[in-house]
């Protein structure tokens, strides 16, 4: 069988690209495109160079887990020791993670596959098989890292909230707006906006409701004053209900009228809630 040098160089550094961006993705490294496409072409120099040595099974993987940490340290970012093996591990998770998927790949395509003294895997298969698996792992990998971190942004700004009017129980999404500072100018309790077009429809009959008939379930509604970037005074309407609940805990705050709806939320939290 004919092996092309260029043939091999391509796989080996479509593989090492795909692997080593993953592993800055998922690290969120810092490191610059000088040092990422040295560490991709070291590991692909040390990929074709390593079954030509002739080594037994143990001493090759030996070698490239040595010769791992040397690809890391090319690919540079790491902040201390422990960063460094951490990522280290990481490298060698997602080494055998891409194995598997090419595995998954040759399989379902019926193609033949061998796995080489150095755990490599060989394949007679199409060039463009082989780009499909790596695509694929790489597509996995971008998807879980968005994941992740669309999960840890929305864990840290947005909150589940119950509110109490009355008999009347509402489940509203919270989201904590580092920009709303308003407090009411009477109670001085921090206000928080609503957002919702279905809760403003709702306060806004309860208030007009209770404007004709002189009592009602919100208590004490009235405007507060509070200025806009622009330097600008303006005035919203703010009142108090039955219950206010921040993730099961309560919290004493005034609801105001806010005339957005523009907001993938319910209601903006006021940072004063918590603090």
């Amino acid at each position: 069988m004919t092996v092309y040098i260029e043939y091999v160089f391509a796989n080996n550094f479509a593989f090492d690209f795909v692997l080593l961006w993953s592993t800055v993705k998922i690290a969120k490294l810092k490191t610059s495109k000088t040092r990422f496409f040295c560490a991709v072409l070291s590991g692909t120099v040390v990929a074709i160079i390593l079954p030509l040595c002739g080594f037994g099974i143990l001493l090759s993987v030996l070698s490239k887990l040595c010769l791992s940490l040397g690809i890391v340290w090319v690919l540079g970012g790491t902040k201390s020791k422990k960063h460094f093996f951490a990522i280290v591990i990481l490298f060698w998770s997602l080494t055998f993670g891409m194995g598997g998927v090419l595995v998954c790949i040759y399989f379902c395509a019926g193609q033949n596959f061998a796995l080489q003294n150095d755990l490599s895997l060989v394949s007679d298969s199409p060039f463009l098989i082989y780009v499909a698996g790596i695509l694929v792992f790489g597509f996995v990998t971008k998807t879980l890292v968005d994941f992740l971190k669309s999960k840890k942004t929305n864990a840290r700004f947005e909150y589940d909230v119950t509110l109490q009017v009355g008999k009347e129980v509402f489940v509203a999404k919270g989201f904590l707006d580092s920009g709303n500072q308003l407090c009411d100018d009477q109670s001085g309790l921090p206000v928080v906006i609503v957002t919702s077009q279905k809760l403003q429809k709702f306060f806004g009959d309860k208030i007009a409701d209770q404007l004709l008939s002189k009592g009602g379930l919100l208590k004490n509604p009235h405007y507060t004053k509070f200025a806009t970037l622009s330097g600008g005074m303006q005035k919203m309407m703010v009142f108090g209900i039955d219950g206010f609940f921040v993730d099961d805990k309560q919290c004493d705050v005034m609801i105001g009228l806010g005339n957005k709806t523009a907001f993938d939320c319910d209601l903006l939290l006021n940072a004063k809630t918590f603090f």
